[in-house]
Formats: structure tokens, sequence, C-alpha cells
């Protein structure tokens, strides 16, 4: 095999792994039919860039996520976030 071989399995094999990751996060996830952006249910990245970048303004983002999605939106990958009181 040569690099270039390789190098295209390797890409293969990336591109096949985000492709399961994405469609078991959205369509297998015993959280997926709780409400919420999509791009929260997919990834971290979502808390991280309001963390972060936005300089620790998700506060803020779970509060127009709870208006906009009801009491119970999934904001996080790892689960959901409530308002109503119910632990």
């Amino acid at each position: 095999m040569s690099w270039k071989d390789l190098v295209a399995a390797l890409i293969t094999t990336l591109f096949a792994y985000t492709l399961y990751i994405v469609l078991s996060r959205i369509f297998l996830s015993p959280l997926r039919h709780i409400p919420g952006p999509r791009l929260a249910a997919l990834t971290s990245w979502y808390e991280f860039y309001y963390d972060a970048i936005q300089q620790g303004k998700f506060v803020w983002k779970i509060k127009d996520l709870h208006s906009q999605y009801g009491s119970i939106p999934l904001i996080i990958l790892r689960g959901q976030q409530r308002t109503d009181g119910i632990a």
C-alpha cells in the first residue's frame, strides 16, 4: 500500500465514524424525543461556544432555549435542563 492509499483509508474511516456518530445521536439516542437545537444533541461544542467564545453567555442562552423549546429542552449532549421544578 502506498501512503496515498493509507490517507484515503484514514479519511474514509473518519468520515464513516462521523456519519455513524451523527446518525446515532439523532435517531438512536434515548434523548432524541426531547426538543432542542440539533447541534446541542450532536456535540458538546455548542456549550463550549457560549461558555468560552461568548465568554460565559451559556446561562442566558439556556433561558432563551427554555422560552423557545419549553420547560425541558435538550441543551447539552449529556442530558437535559428542567425548569418545571421536577427533579
